[in-house]
């Protein structure tokens, strides 16, 4: 079989195979906790050479069969989300200005970050995934339910090294719950951007705001363990 003829699908899951191993050597090189100052500043370069390869591998192998348009309409937004990018907007801000215990830089790296992650994570997972799963044939409903069980496989990868496993139905959960939201907003929006906005806003509040609600979900569920609690609270992307 020709190259040129090979199925989207899987150039959509190879694109996934080298996301997850760039991940893995990114995490496994800096070996360093989320909080540290030091791994945000050494972990940004991984994230900009990942986002790199998926715009290159999906110029090369995908542009045809996966089209993607960035054009943002907000008319085109529910109003649930409308109002989630005004609240996340401003917990950012005011976070922003309040934190003392995080520099403008470290905050401003993981805004940087967050937003990488977004563009690769949405690039890989619902074009390079779902988008690619549905030229194939498969029905929408199983595009979407695939492609988000996917990236919630993908995010086992932050439990390398790790032993509070007993979070981990719980990230599975929330990251598979995350990646149905996204679908959704990327088939009703008919654009990328708006799910890597949302994606953006997600991760950040996740990484700037400690009160954030996935902190006090795993809080309800496990609260004897404050430690596994700060290191699941870094873990979603």
């Amino acid at each position: 079989m020709k190259l040129r003829n090979t199925s989207p699908a899987y150039f959509g899951l190879f694109l996934m195979i080298i996301i997850s191993f760039l991940a893995v050597v990114g995490l496994a090189h800096v070996k360093i906790s989320y909080l540290n100052e030091v791994f945000l500043i050494q972990h940004l370069p991984y994230e900009a050479l990942m986002v790199l390869v998926c715009i290159l591998y999906w110029y090369y192998f995908l542009r045809k069969s996966c089209p993607i348009t960035l054009s943002f309409d907000l008319s085109k937004t529910p109003v649930l989300v409308k109002l989630f990018y005004v609240f996340g907007i401003l917990v950012i801000l005011y976070s922003l200005l309040t934190q003392s215990d995080m520099s403008l830089k470290a905050q401003a790296t993981i805004i940087a970050i967050t937003f990488f992650v977004a563009i690769t994570e949405e690039l890989t997972f619902r074009v390079a995934g779902f988008q690619a799963f549905k030229k194939n044939g498969i029905s929408t409903n199983a595009a979407l339910y695939i492609s988000s069980a996917l990236f919630s496989v993908f995010h086992l990868i932050g439990f390398i090294g790790r032993a509070d496993l007993d979070v981990l139905p719980f990230l599975l959960l929330n990251a598979f719950l995350l990646g149905v939201v996204l679908c959704f907003l990327y088939i009703s929006s008919g654009n990328l951007a708006t799910p890597i906005l949302f994606h953006t806003l997600w991760d950040s509040l996740n990484f700037i705001n400690k009160r954030s609600s996935m902190r006090f979900i795993v809080w309800v569920k496990t609260p004897k363990k404050t430690e596994g609690i700060e290191r699941f609270e870094f873990t979603l992307d």
